[in-house]
């Protein structure tokens, strides 16, 4: 189930309350069967390939899975996966665009970030890169990498019901 919005986006604001799924509308809030066989999508947006953009994908996602338990996970390995498509790929190239497709079912949110494709340039030497999909590897009950040079996506799911761990 999807709200479109002005502008073409297309999105929903999602809470789990009491096992039902809840689907922002303009006309509030109407609770929807959570299907085991069908997820539901959360949203699909396109952002431009710059780093500034990658912020706007940790705000999107927060506003679509607010309230969920793995709120926090989510938001952080989309951020890692964004910040993949606009360092590695050619969607960091001038016009460049990376398209953030998110889904939720009964147990997983399953995020999805497709990216324009090209070399991947790894930068080994980097002491600040090299971290993001250890990162989305932890978070994750599954992720992985699919595509070649004409494009990509890259894609973590995680376990909806997730409980936040102890305090440190």
């Amino acid at each position: 189930m999807r709200a479109e919005h002005p502008g073409g986006e297309t999105s929903a604001r999602a809470l789990l309350a009491d096992k039902r799924l809840m689907i922002g509308t303009e006309s509030g809030q109407a609770p929807l069967a959570l299907d085991t066989a069908a997820p539901v999508i959360l949203g699909r947006r396109t952002f431009p390939g710059q780093a500034i953009a990658v912020g706007e994908t940790r705000r999107w996602m927060a506003m679509l899975i607010a309230g969920r338990p793995s709120a926090d996970d989510a938001v952080l390995a989309l951020s890692e996966l964004a910040a993949n498509a606009v360092r590695h790929s050619d969607s960091r190239l001038p016009g460049g665009t990376f398209t953030v497709h998110a889904t939720i079912g009964a147990d997983l949110v399953r995020i999805e970030v497709a990216d324009q494709g090209g070399p991947w340039s790894a930068r080994p030497d980097d002491a600040h890169c090299g971290r993001g999909l250890a990162i989305v590897a932890a978070l994750s009950h599954s992720w992985g990498i699919a595509g070649d040079q004409a494009g990509r996506t890259a894609w973590c799911e995680i376990p909806a019901s997730q409980e936040p761990g102890p305090a440190a």
